[in-house]
């Protein structure tokens, strides 16, 4: 788990200059005015078949040496196939050595230093065997590489290509003079030792804070660093999903693409289900997906059961144990969003001509991003509409509860949107439930309102990265931390 290394060589900063040790992996996709690359005689890992060992190939099976006539005490000898397995390995590894040298060498601007000890011979799978292997030993002063390059060549707006003859020297160099040893003068210098008993914080640099890890910070502090402090995801997951099957019509959809992008955890497989849990727990996934791709892609109601249909195809399996969910499903979506169509919210917003779908909004707010997902944000003369679509398999009656949560979300997008567009004056947020069109939700925010929810949000995004981590009890009773409403930090 290498991450990328910090570039620290802009000038004017404090790491100007600075030298960096990192992996190639780590090295990849930036470039230094100095790179070396140390000990390049040094080789890896092999992977061939050895005594003792067994490995499992997906062409040629168990491979294992075996002892001579069952004597486990003589010689163990490998069977031809080993000799072919160890040979496409031995490929494999090699070519990936290029890569590796090729990203290495490549990450230098102005100089190389390629170093190693001094040999007769380099092994191939070294870095030196692979430069050796091309200029034929190290027996000379110095190398020249020559070569034509062709260049694409830009002039007004037509572009043409030009050949070019690049020719430069890689001397060896074979020794290396001493440098005299650095002596400081300390005379008079007296050590004075500074104990801090504070406490050392430590904030992420351009940290991403999205609609949804407000809103969880805001449910409770302590569920914030359960699910991302310490990656109790997969615990949110198991929740949603035994929710889902003893509360089929208190299906939540807090946050849509957000709370799949930030909050799943990773690895979850759709496929490894059994048919009880797909037929329960992913149904209102599936369903929520499939709906807000329509509504993105704008489909005319003819399209929709063609479209509707191809996509529960590729998300089930037509002959597996689940195939039986599919048509009734299809029916149900289908149904929703033909009502849906023929509203006269839907019919409003259609008459809208500029706007995006799924507009994906970032603000930078002093050392971190604002970050959230709009399913459709509308310009309209002096006013931004932001459409949010919800769909909720819910009955009239539980409207009311989900809104608190659902309209904060949507002020989050207008305080991003009004500093984005600082020239439009009014917002109007419009929460839709797809299932119950005519329930609609709107509420219109002045440019002076965002700003006041935006200060809140600055407030809260505070407290959230100096990593306050209070308990919200009166949560408890609604929160998938809790045991039997009980926190179970208790």
């Amino acid at each position: 788990d290498e991450a990328q290394a910090a570039l620290a060589e802009d000038t004017g900063t404090a790491n100007s200059g600075s030298v960096k040790i990192m992996t190639l992996h780590q090295a990849k996709g930036l470039e230094y005015p100095a790179v070396f690359l140390f000990k390049c005689d040094d080789t890896g890992k092999s992977d061939n078949i050895r005594a003792k060992m067994v490995s499992v190939d997906k062409n040629f099976g168990l491979l294992s040496k075996i002892p001579v006539n069952e004597n486990y005490f003589s010689e163990y000898r490998s069977a031809p196939v080993i000799g072919a397995s160890n040979y496409i390995t031995s490929r494999k590894n090699i070519a990936e050595l290029k890569r590796l040298f090729y990203v290495g060498i490549t990450r230098a601007r102005d100089y190389l230093f390629i170093s190693a000890e001094n040999k007769e011979s380099y092994p191939k799978d070294s870095f030196m065997g692979l430069f050796t292997g091309v200029f034929d030993g190290l027996n000379h002063s110095s190398f020249t590489v020559k070569d034509e390059l062709k260049f694409l060549i830009k002039s007004g707006d037509e572009y043409s290509n030009t050949i070019k003859e690049i020719s430069f020297n890689i001397p060896i160099i074979k020794k290396i003079d001493e440098f005299p040893e650095a002596v400081d003068d300390i005379t008079g210098y007296e050590k004075k030792e500074k104990i801090n008993i504070n406490e050392i914080s430590d904030k992420t640099e351009n940290e991403i804070i999205s609609a949804t890890k407000v809103s969880v910070f805001k449910q409770c502090p302590l569920k914030y660093q359960l699910t991302y402090e310490y990656g109790f995801s997969p615990l949110f997951n198991q929740y949603k999903n035994w929710h889902r099957l003893n509360q089929e019509t208190t299906r939540f959809e807090f946050t849509g693409k957000e709370e799949n992008n930030i909050i799943s955890a990773p690895g979850a497989n759709d496929d490894e289900k059994t048919a009880n849990e797909f037929s329960h727990a992913s149904v209102a996934d599936i369903k929520g997906r499939i709906i807000h791709s329509v509504l993105q892609n704008e489909l005319s109601i003819e399209e929709i059961d063609e479209f509707t249909g191809k996509q529960l195809e590729s998300e089930i399996d037509l002959h597996g144990e689940n195939a039986g969910i599919l048509p009734g499903l299809k029916k149900e979506i289908v149904d929703d969003l033909k009502k849906f169509y023929v509203s006269g919210i839907y019919s409003e917003i259609k008459k809208k001509n500029n706007f995006k779908n799924e507009f994906e909004i970032y603000f930078k707010e002093n050392d971190y991003f604002l970050y959230g997902i709009i399913d459709k944000i509308i310009f309209d003369n002096n006013k931004i509409i932001i459409v949010d679509y919800k769909t909720d398999n819910i009955a009239k009656n539980e409207i009311p509860a989900r809104v608190t949560a659902y309209i904060n979300q949507l002020k989050f997008y207008s305080y991003i949107a009004i500093c984005l567009f600082p020239d439009f004056d009014i917002i109007e947020l419009r929460l839709l439930f797809v299932k119950h069109p005519d329930e609609f939700i709107s509420e219109i925010l002045g440019k002076e309102d965002a700003i006041h929810f935006g200060a809140g949000i600055k407030i809260l995004v505070n407290e959230l990265r100096n990593k306050h981590f209070l308990k919200n009890l009166d949560h408890c009773k609604e929160c998938y931390f809790a045991v039997k409403g009980k926190c179970v930090k208790n």
